[in-house]
């Protein structure tokens, strides 16, 4: 308030408040000057929003995502999502391992880039059969790892939606070369 005394302007803020019942609630305070008509200030008006609800909202959130990123980083498979065009927007450590591409270098490439030759139209005309109607696939396919061996995987597909349109692709691939041989 002494701020408010001297006419600087303070931004709005959030803190804890106690209720008389000793509850502990998060508010967001906004503090405006009240001014006289000579324009000198007499007072301060202060305007509080309970927010406990949202920031709770917002810690649930974060752990959620919490555990899909431990989830995501520590799946025995790889992992990957790609928008529809197949340029990578994310990958796991276990696409990094099979690969032997980084992450880094994984976000700056298509996954046709990585499909064994044989392999790219069949796999675009499975993403293009999933897009016309059906939710998910289960194929098989070989990649080219980034020292050039052949790596046979078994990947789970499944187009990603929001609002009811196809935006992306997720991969859930398993390594099984040592079943192929």
């Amino acid at each position: 308030l002494e701020r408010i005394k001297t006419g600087e302007h303070v931004d709005p803020f959030e803190t804890v408040r106690l209720t008389k019942d000793g509850t502990r609630i998060d508010v967001f305070i906004s503090i405006s000057p009240i001014r006289n008509e000579t324009g000198r200030i007499i007072g301060a008006s202060t305007i509080e929003r309970d927010i406990t609800e949202r920031k709770q909202a917002e810690a649930a959130l974060w752990r959620s995502e919490e555990q899909y990123r431990e989830l995501f980083e520590s799946a025995n498979d790889a992992i990957y999502t790609a928008d529809l065009a197949n340029n990578f927007t994310s990958v796991n450590k276990m696409a990094e391992q099979l690969t032997g591409y980084t992450r880094e270098e994984a976000m700056k490439m298509n996954y046709d880039q990585l499909l064994a030759p044989e392999y790219v139209e069949p796999v675009r005309r499975e993403v293009q059969r999933i897009l016309a109607g059906g939710s998910s696939a289960m194929l098989e396919a070989e990649i080219l790892a980034k020292d050039g061996h052949r790596v046979a995987l078994e990947v789970n597909l499944r187009i990603l939606s929001q609002e009811g349109r196809p935006v992306g692709q997720l991969g859930i691939a398993r390594d099984i070369t040592g079943r192929k041989l």
